[in-house]
C-alpha cells in the first residue's frame, strides 16, 4: 500500500471526481473535519459563483466488483448515443411542462 505523507500536496492523475467514504471522514478529528468542511464551503461558494450546481449528486460504482465493467460499458454507449444526438440538435431534450397537450 502506498504511504500518506501528511505535508505532501495532493497529485491528482486523469481521475474526473474524489469520492471519500464516509468512514473514513468519521475516524478524521475535529480539527480535520473542521478544514475539510472549510475546503467544501470553498468550493461550493465558488461552483455558486460561476453559476453551476454546488452540489452534485453521482451513483458510485466499486470496479472491484463483477458488474463494473457492465456498467461501464453501458455507461459509454450512452455517452455515444449523447453525443450523436447533440451533433444531430436533438440534445437536450425539450421537456413537456404540464400544460403542454400530450
Amino acid at each position: 500500500m502506498e504511504e500518506v505523507i501528511a505535508d505532501h500536496p495532493m497529485e491528482y492523475d486523469d481521475n474526473k471526481f474524489l469520492v471519500l467514504e464516509s468512514r473514513d471522514l468519521a475516524e478524521l478529528d475535529a480539527a480535520e473535519r473542521y478544514a475539510l468542511s472549510g475546503v467544501l464551503a470553498s468550493i461550493m461558494k465558488r461552483r455558486k459563483a460561476a453559476g453551476v450546481s454546488q452540489i452534485n449528486k453521482y451513483f458510485v460504482v466499486n470496479q472491484d466488483e463483477p458488474y463494473a465493467g457492465q456498467i461501464l460499458h453501458d455507461i459509454l454507449i450512452a455517452e455515444e448515443k449523447k453525443a450523436w444526438a447533440i451533433q444531430q440538435g436533438l440534445w437536450p431534450k425539450p421537456r413537456r411542462r404540464k400544460t403542454d397537450s400530450s
